[in-house]
């Protein structure tokens, strides 16, 4: 997982050809899947600066609707270079918590209330990529990496800005062991997946 470059094995499929498959999921043997082109099942709260979401993420907008702006300063003015945060929250989140352990990495929860599950996680953290990934997707152009136990799943994506390294994750507590192999756990994944791929740099 130390590779950074985005670049996919022939393992790679669109999302039209992994849900032609019996389950509608088409796992391919590398664990990877392309989604684009397709309508999103997450809740939209906004389309700025998508289009500038590349492996750098994009060049940076004032605010994102996702968080209230006291917090979206408070992250700024703390950590300038690693100010990433979601741009889209998957139907129900809202905010809940703005916390930082470190002058390396910041972290947000979400909630939903009367769900299940109801606590969602966003860490942004100044590291090298780790490894560990079960499944690979790439959406709107961004690799993500993803992995699930029997009680959590996480996401993530790696990339450098200004010469430092950074990780974007998003972690629910929610059934994500590694076979993918119902349409409700592929869409999780996918879930956490496109959280983090649309994501801006504020400033």
């Amino acid at each position: 997982m130390r590779d950074t470059s985005g670049a996919f094995t022939s393992g790679e499929r669109t999302l039209a050809q992994a849900t032609a498959g019996p389950l509608g999921l088409g796992l391919t043997s590398s664990g990877s899947y392309t989604v684009r082109g397709v309508r999103r099942p997450i809740h939209l709260l906004a389309l700025v600066g998508l289009a500038a979401i590349v492996a750098g993420c994009g060049s940076g907008s004032a605010f994102s609707p996702a968080l209230p702006q006291r917090v979206q300063r408070a992250i700024v003015k703390t950590f300038p270079l690693l100010a990433y945060v979601p741009t889209e929250l998957p139907a129900g989140y809202h905010y809940s918590e703005y916390f930082s352990s470190s002058q390396d990495d910041f972290g947000l929860s979400f909630t939903r209330p009367g769900g299940t599950p109801d606590d969602l996680g966003f860490r942004v953290r100044n590291a090298h990529c780790p490894g560990g990934a079960l499944h690979t997707f790439r959406v709107s152009g961004v690799r993500i990496r993803w992995g699930g136990t029997y009680e959590d799943q996480e996401a993530w994506r790696c990339f450098t800005r200004d010469h430092v390294p950074v990780i974007v994750s998003a972690s629910r507590s929610i059934f994500g062991d590694d076979s993918l192999n119902t349409p409700k756990r592929f869409h999780d994944a996918l879930e956490l997946a496109r959280l983090v791929a649309n994501v801006e740099h504020i400033r």
